[in-house]
């Protein structure tokens, strides 16, 4: 069974699909594993890019890696409906995102 990791929102994600950082950027999980070297049974991290549909930005990272252990506090399978993205200036609206 492919690994999946819990989300800020309570859901469940994996390889392919796409998520949010709570800097309201979009990515996409590429791998799930254990860091590289690393022996087996090591912690998991989630490896991923940014998603190709958002707009290259000269000052953002292209990678994201984020800890198992840290994934449900900072990762949203949707787009931080709190309100917070309008205060925020968020103005990135694609796949699924919510006013």
């Amino acid at each position: 069974m492919a690994k999946r990791f819990l989300t800020r929102d309570g859901r469940r994600v994996g390889v392919g699909d796409r998520v949010w950082s709570a800097n309201h950027l979009p990515w996409v999980v590429r791998r799930i594993g254990p860091m590289s070297g690393m022996p087996a049974g090591s912690p998991l991290w989630a490896f991923m890019d940014r998603d190709p549909s958002f707009p290259a930005q000269p000052d953002l990272d292209d990678t994201l890696f984020m800890a198992e252990e840290d994934f449900p506090t900072y990762v949203y399978r949707s787009h931080p409906s709190d309100g917070g993205c309008a205060r925020a200036g968020c103005r990135h609206r694609p796949w699924g995102a919510v006013r």
